[in-house]
């Protein structure tokens, strides 16, 4: 019973670490995605009507839903 608990008490640790880094990694995104010089790319897409201009838009969307 002991190393049953002692078992999952790690398996939460690890995925708690895990979820930690991922919402750390989602953080350095969304922080990459509102800088200046991506502002300022996404613009400049905007303004030539690039395609890419949408991909850029969602994921922005997606990443506000997941904060």
């Amino acid at each position: 019973m002991y190393t049953l608990i002692k078992g999952l008490i790690y398996k939460c640790s690890f995925i708690k670490q895990m979820w930690s880094e991922r919402l750390e990694r989602i953080h350095s995104i969304n922080e990459q995605l509102y800088s200046h010089v991506t502002m300022n790319i996404l613009m400049n897409l905007e303004d030539a009507h690039s395609t890419y201009a949408n991909s850029f838009n969602l994921v922005k969307r997606e990443i506000a839903k997941v904060q």
